[in-house]
């Protein structure tokens, strides 16, 4: 069968089914059955992935994996349960707490890596995402 007899059968078939669909009305209405006075129910189950919640001490740190040349420092601790984090130009790095509703400003003030100030900036309720705009 060369393509142009391929691509007529294609057509054909696309047609005839579109025709048949448009034809019988009620075909749309078997397949979804919602209406104004009775819409279609339905239930999603799955299952959510929740980790264990594991302290940052030194011996869960050590036995993190990264790259040859990469480490793992603990820059602050006692956030709550941070969920979006975003690092400014400057050093300062935010955290949103979602469960919280505050967005926390941590700052590395002596350079040393770890954050020695800890400010809640915003109080927002179920506080998610996070974007610095640069200020001219």
């Amino acid at each position: 069968m060369n393509k142009n007899s391929k691509i007529f059968i294609s057509g054909f078939l696309l047609a005839s089914t579109l025709l048949y669909c448009n034809k019988d009305e009620d075909l749309w209405d078997s397949m979804i059955p919602e209406t104004d006075e009775q819409p279609t129910a339905s239930q999603v189950s799955g299952f959510v992935f929740r980790p264990a919640l594991v302290p940052a001490t030194d011996a869960n740190i050590a036995q993190l994996k990264v790259p040859a040349g990469f480490a793992v420092k603990k820059f602050a601790d006692n956030l709550g349960k941070p969920r979006i984090i975003a690092a400014n130009t400057n050093g300062d790095v935010y955290a949103s707490d979602r469960e919280a509703g505050i967005v926390v400003l941590l700052q590395d003030t002596n350079n040393n890596g770890v954050a020695e100030t800890k400010k809640t900036v915003a109080t927002i309720k179920q506080a998610h995402g996070l974007a610095i705009i640069p200020m001219a």
